[in-house]
């Protein structure tokens, strides 16, 4: 039998609420909500864009933008199970040079 997790991740605590996981998904499906996260991105990267002065503005702004990908990317994925990566069978691989 598995130890229970006493250290869970906010994800796993978010999805252990059935209730709050079907709101969710039916939130981040509506159009409405969808036109307004890209816009609000859109809108983000256009204020960035207007300050760049320069290289390090730029960085600092490419750096923002990265967080906001991020946390849009979390924010329309947190309802849903990381997939695992699948396996490959290296068994029959050589490893030797030739």
């Amino acid at each position: 039998m598995e130890a229970p997790n006493v250290n869970p991740s906010p994800r796993a605590k978010f999805q252990a609420i059935k209730a709050c996981v079907d709101a969710h998904r039916s939130l981040i499906e509506r159009q409405d909500f969808v036109l307004a996260i890209d816009t609000a991105e859109k809108e983000f990267v256009w204020q960035k864009a207007s300050l760049v002065g320069n290289a390090n503005d730029a960085a600092a702004a490419f750096y923002k933008l990265q967080g906001v990908h991020e946390f849009i990317k979390t924010l329309r994925t947190l309802a849903e199970q990381p997939t695992p990566l699948p396996q490959l069978d290296s068994r029959g691989i050589s490893h030797e040079f030739k």
